[in-house]
Formats: structure tokens, C-alpha cells, sequence
């Protein structure tokens, strides 16, 4: 499971060092139509920088997801080193929609006993 404190704010810093728009290596073939070209999505995806790849982004479609990975060359300027944030990207837990938590309600009655105590501390905080 993801821990919050493992969330860190790429988003307020990946402008330093990346392009905004840019697709991944694997889509940017001509022959690939243009709505089949994956872009880069800073609030969508799981990334991962490795000093190993310096100008290099391997990503994945969400936190954990074991589906392939794209890959994206979108550095602005290749000489300059990458300085990755160690800022959280948020400070507590992220609140929930409320539609969620009265879906939430609805379940309770079927989730298994030993892991009622964490859903019930997810509906009242």
C-alpha cells in the first residue's frame, strides 16, 4: 500500500527540468495515429527518474500498476542535473468525495470484521 509520506510534489517542480507537452518514446512513431499517442501526465501517472537514465521518465498509467510502462525524453536542458522535490505532496490524508464515503456506508455491512475498524476510521475522519 502506498503511504502518503511516499507522495512527493513533482508536480510544483517538474517545470524546472521538463517539457510540458511532450509523448513517449514508444508513441511517437509517425506511423502511430495522434489519438493513440500517450502524452505526459504529470497528475495521472506513477513515474520513476533514475540518475542511470538522466533525460529518460519511465512511467506507469497509476501508483502500483503493473501495466507496461511508456518512456519520455522531455528534458529541456540535458547538461543541467535533475534536483527531484523531497517535499510532500500533501500534508495530511486526502480527503475523500463525499459520494465515496456514503458508498463507503453502504458497504460497511459486507466488509470482514477484522478490516471494519479501518473503513470505520475512513468514514469519520
Amino acid at each position: 500500500m502506498v503511504d502518503i509520506n511516499d507522495i512527493l510534489d513533482f508536480k510544483n517542480c517538474w517545470g524546472k527540468f521538463y517539457k510540458r507537452d511532450t509523448i513517449s518514446l514508444q508513441s511517437e512513431s509517425g506511423s502511430i495515429p495522434r489519438s493513440d499517442k500517450q502524452l505526459f501526465l504529470v497528475s495521472n501517472m506513477e513515474f520513476e527518474y533514475s540518475s542511470n537514465m538522466k533525460s529518460l521518465v519511465v512511467t506507469r498509467p497509476s501508483i502500483g500498476n503493473l501495466e507496461r510502462t511508456s518512456t519520455f525524453d522531455s528534458r529541456n536542458n540535458k547538461t543541467q542535473t535533475v534536483t527531484l522535490s523531497i517535499q510532500n505532496a500533501y500534508d495530511g490524508p486526502i480527503p475523500q468525495r463525499i459520494n465515496k464515503i456514503e458508498d463507503l456506508k453502504r458497504t460497511m455491512q459486507y466488509i470482514p470484521a477484522e478490516h471494519k475498524a479501518y473503513y470505520a476510521n475512513i468514514i469519520e475522519n
